[in-house]
């Protein structure tokens, strides 16, 4: 296939390479989304989600791998938890969506949801409980668990950004003439 074949769907794919920096730089900057009560928004999460609902598998999984990269490369201490989390969560979001789910923003916000709660619990407990630390569970539900509800709002944001990204980059169906 030719480039000129393909112009758009390279179009949108740098479009959500770029959105995914913004979106990190966002994330990890201070005072950039304001956090409520010492609650911050994990915004990388329902991006991929969104993400990949509208790609294929295996492109989704390397977005959702860029993505958790660009979150580990800020991050202080993580042994590269968030890039294979956001992975497995863009991955598994696309195969949901071929094979069991529909996509619209109802599929998204219940994804996002699932997905938040999955990789902060899981965070929680292997930097938290396994190490042992006094106040884990004032901790989990102080600010993880409160992250989940917090972060969900992104989640109807970024779906819409990312479908009038995919509908502006849309292929042109040709015209079958006889």
């Amino acid at each position: 296939m030719k480039f000129a074949d393909n112009k758009k769907i390279y179009l949108r794919r740098a479009a959500f390479v770029v959105l995914i920096i913004v979106t990190a730089v966002f994330q990890n900057t201070k005072g950039a989304v304001p956090s409520i009560n010492g609650v911050h928004a994990f915004l990388l999460v329902p991006l991929v989600v969104a993400i990949g609902m509208f790609e294929k598998n295996i492109a989704a999984l390397a977005f959702g791998t860029f993505a958790g990269i660009m979150w580990d490369s800020m991050s202080i201490s993580t042994d590269g938890y968030f890039t294979v989390i956001l992975g497995c969560v863009c991955f598994f979001s696309s195969v949901f969506i071929v094979f069991i789910m529909r996509n619209n923003i109802f599929s998204s916000f219940i994804l996002s949801l699932i997905s938040i709660f999955i990789c902060n619990t899981l965070y929680w407990v292997l930097f938290f409980l396994i190490k042992g630390y006094d106040s884990a569970f004032y901790v989990y539900f102080r600010y993880y668990f409160s992250s989940v509800i917090y972060t969900c709002v992104f989640s109807f944001v970024y779906y819409g950004l990312v479908k009038l990204i995919c509908e502006l980059t849309a292929p042109e169906k040709k015209r079958i003439t006889y």
